[in-house]
This record gives C-alpha cells, structure tokens and sequence, in this order.
C-alpha cells in the first residue's frame, strides 16, 4: 500500500535535510513518494536542494496555511496513506511503523499521531522524561522506550506537526478547511469531521523530537477561534480536553461498569473510558447541545443542565459518576451534588476534579490587588464557585459524601516571586494552610456515600 508523504517546509535550512535523512530511513521497505508544499519564502538553496532529492515541489502563495498546504499535496498525492509532517520533526524508534500498525489495527481508525516534545494538548509525553539529544542514536534509543511503555490513546484533535490518515478518511469528511488562518483546520476541525464520518483518531504510543520550531507557516491566528465557534458551536480546545488523571483514581477495566460523566464537554473522556474496557456502559451530560452531539459517538449522551436534570429511573444506577472541572461551574454546586449522590449505587464512586482558588500565584496576584479573570485556570471567566481544600471537604461532608482519595496536581507557572512568598508565608503563626496546598493547582478526589 503505497503511502503520499505531505512535506510542510518551513524554510528551516537547518532542519530539512536531517528530517529527510530520517524520514527515508523509516520509509525504507514501504512504497512511497514524497511532495513537498511551501511558500514564496522559500529560498533558492532550499528549492535547490529539494529538487536534487527527486521530490516533487508544489509552491503556494504567501498566504500560505496548514490546510491550504494539505490539500494542495492531497490533490497530487497518489498514495492510500497520507502522511503528513512539518520539516522539523525529526522520527524517532520505530516511529513510522508503529504508526502504520496502529491505523491499520482496526477499521474505523482513520488518523494517528504521535507523542512529542512540544505538544500544546494532549500529546505531551508523560510517561518519561523528555530528554535531551545528542545524536540520531540517543533519540533512537529514547524512541524505542516510549514504545515499550504505553500503548495507543484516544483522542479529540491530532496536533498539525505529524501524523498519517487513510486516504477513504479524507473522502469522507471532504478536505481541510481553509478559511482556518492557523493551524486548526487540521487540528481539530478535520478531526471532528473525521469523528462525525465514524473514524476514530488515536495517538500511537510512539515518540517524534521537534527540532528547533520556528515556523513560516501561521500558528492560530486571526479570527480561527471563533471562525470554529460558529462553524461547530463550541470552543475548539475548551470542549476536548481529557483529563485522563481521573481514570487512573478507580479500576476502569471491571466488567459491566456503568458510568456517567457529567460536563462530558465532546466526549473525549468518554472515548478514553471506552477504549480501555469495551465492556462499560458510559453515559454523558453535556450543557452544550452541539458539543453532546459529538459526545453521542461515544456513548449515550444528553444535552442538559445538571442543575435542572432529574431522572427518576436514574437511582442508585451508576457505579462510577465523574465531574472533571464541573463543579466550579455551578450556580449550587451543594444541589448538583446531592443529585449525584442519588444516582450513585450504594457502593458507587464520585471522581472528580476542583481548582484550588489558594494556589500560590493567585494570593500573589491578590497581594498585587488583582483579581483578573481569564479564559482557562483558576480563574476562568466561566467560574462561579471557587474553593479551597478545606471548603471542599466540608462541602462534601455536608451532602453525605467520604472523600477517601485526594490527589493534587501542580501548576508550571510557578516562579520565584511564587517562592519567594510560599516561603515567607509559611513562616507567619497565623497561616495553617501549609506549602504544598500552596502549590497545589488543582484536586482530584474520590468520593464515596457516607454509611
């Protein structure tokens, strides 16, 4: 089956040639032609030097873009796999192979990236070190790790930097869209698309470095945001995260597990849930209504407001009930809770995830007399409930729950002037909230009903 590598070049002289040392060496044994797209700012030297590689060149106008660049290749394209990948990523293990074994793996796989060093969303890798590399051979050697200690994820968008698709997938979800100035066109949009024409994307548990970003090509800009918000009904990144954290606080894989996530936003956690145990039936609410119709590829999905919701056949049905960045949100939160206490099977569990209004960062701001909201983090224009550990296990109490697991996750934007301050305050008599509750950024806990 003959793969179409879509080569995005960036102009990065530096980059190219040894994206293309590695990329032949991964393709060797597989049929396959590479095309590769740029602008009018590509140099001379580096026209040249792709034209004596044999690779065929399609050059776009200035305003070139992710979709536009994808599409033009496609067109030219030949091959049953397309492939596609920026000129600074550099393959890393068995990486290509890896990648074809996972899209071929079932049928209504239709696209699979990869883990890498610089990911924005859900491809950051996590379970290693991302360490730094001095030869082909060290990254090689790092790469093979990866794929040995994790296998393939369920996922809502695939970042625009490397992955392959079938070639049936584009025919079913058209092209990528191109009034996206950025990036988005083929992050998310063309993934929705493909989810939407019964395709599922995955990333394979395998690793690509990428090598010194600086990109021609525009990343997010202009209006692409809100261009998705009146296409899809929704916020692109708002609506597909996955906090997977959660999973890991239960035994997920026990069968004929029944499960409700409420704010299932587009349904990835419920993908991710399906995906380790086939056997589970889950369930979603979702206040958006277009963002509970992707969810409903997942599961059964309704388009609600917990607030207001009520089934009475719901009773004691669930074995695990999840809420991830839900309850901040809430007019009474107390009253949602209480609900969901009722649709908890006496030995049910609650997982759920709260940030943390005293993180350290957030009293320094106070401190400076700020209290500026913002469009994701603690304080996230959309919160109406802040909390700290102590309101939280009170709040709990009061309902009839047990909290008998808290995890914490701490924030990176933690600096010195943070420090600094923890420090200070850690040494007054009058604070008996202690460092590490400082540091915490957000909580997960698990809950059960008090007996």
């Amino acid at each position: 089956m003959k793969t179409s590598v879509i080569l995005l070049v960036q102009d990065n002289s530096d980059n190219l040639p040894l994206c293309l040392q590695v990329l032949r060496k991964h393709l060797a044994g597989y049929e396959h032609e590479i095309v590769a797209v740029t602008g009018s700012y590509a140099s001379e030297e580096t026209l040249r030097f792709i034209a004596r590689e044999g690779i065929e060149i399609i050059s776009l106008a200035d305003n070139i873009t992710c979709s536009s660049a994808f599409n033009a290749a496609f067109r030219a394209a030949t091959g049953e796999i397309i492939f596609f990948l920026r000129d600074n990523v550099i393959l890393a293990g068995n990486a290509y192979s890896i990648m074809i074994k996972t899209l071929h793996s079932a049928a209504d796989i239709g696209m699979v990236g990869t883990l890498h060093d610089f990911s924005k969303y859900h491809q950051q890798l996590t379970t290693l070190p991302v360490s730094s590399f001095e030869t082909l051979a060290d990254l090689d050697a790092y790469g093979c790790q990866v794929e040995a200690t994790g296998k393939p994820t369920g996922v809502l968008l695939l970042e625009a930097f490397c992955f392959i698709l079938k070639r049936s997938t584009i025919e079913a979800t058209g092209l990528a869209d191109e009034n996206y100035s950025g990036s988005l066109g083929l992050e998310v949009d063309l993934t929705m698309r493909a989810i939407q024409a019964g395709y599922r994307p995955l990333v394979a548990s395998t690793f690509v470095h990428l090598n010194a970003f600086e990109a021609n090509i525009p990343e997010q800009m202009g209006d692409d945001d809100n261009y998705f918000l009146r296409k899809w009904g929704f916020y692109p990144f708002y609506s597909t995260g996955v906090n997977t954290h959660l999973l890991k606080m239960y035994d997920m894989y026990t069968d004929a597990l029944q499960v409700l996530d409420i704010g299932c936003a587009c349904g990835g956690l419920m993908y991710a849930l399906r995906q380790r145990n086939p056997r589970v039936t889950v369930y979603g609410i979702e206040i958006n209504p277009y963002a509970a119709q992707m969810a409903a590829h997942f599961g059964e999905s309704l388009s609600a407001d917990i607030e207001v919701f009520y089934r009475p056949d719901w009773h004691e049905k669930f074995d695990v009930i999840i809420m991830g960045d839900v309850i901040e949100h809430l007019k009474e939160p107390q009253s949602a809770l209480a609900k969901v206490r009722d649709m908890l099977k006496s030995d049910g569990v609650l997982l759920t995830s709260i940030p943390n209004v005293a993180h350290i960062s957030n009293i320094y701001n106070m401190l400076q007399g700020k209290w500026e909201y913002t469009n994701a983090g603690i304080l996230d224009r959309t919160h109406l409930r802040f909390f700290t550990l102590n309101s939280i296990r009170k709040m709990f109490a009061d309902i009839g729950f047990s909290i008998v697991e808290v995890l914490a996750t701490l924030a990176r934007n933690i600096d010195e002037k943070h420090i600094a301050l923890l420090n200070e305050l850690e040494k007054l008599p009058q604070v008996s909230i202690d460092g590490n509750e400082l540091k915490s950024f957000q909580y997960m806990l698990k809950c059960v009903k008090k007996i």
